[in-house]
C-alpha cells in the first residue's frame, strides 16, 4: 500500500499515513507491505504495526 507520506514520485497520491496502514492491515488477510514515504522516523512505527514489511528506495539510499 503507498504511498505512506509524501514522496517527490508521489506528490500528488493521497498518503496514508502509519495508521492509515496498520488500520487497512488489521481489515484484510493479505499480507500489507508499506511502500513509498518510508522514513527512518517512521519506519519503527511500523515495523511496530500490522504491515508485515517496509519498502522504499529513499530510506536506503539515506542509510547507505
Amino acid at each position: 500500500v503507498s504511498p505512506v507520506s509524501t514522496t517527490k514520485s508521489h506528490s500528488d497520491s493521497t498518503t496514508r499515513g502509519v495508521l492509515g496502514l496498520h488500520k487497512i492491515a488489521q481489515h484484510t488477510s493479505l499480507p500489507i507491505y508499506a511502500l513509498a514515504g518510508i522514513t527512518n522516523g517512521n519506519a519503527q512505527q511500523l515495523f511496530n504495526s500490522s504491515v508485515i514489511g517496509i519498502a522504499g528506495s529513499g530510506l536506503f539510499r539515506s542509510i547507505y
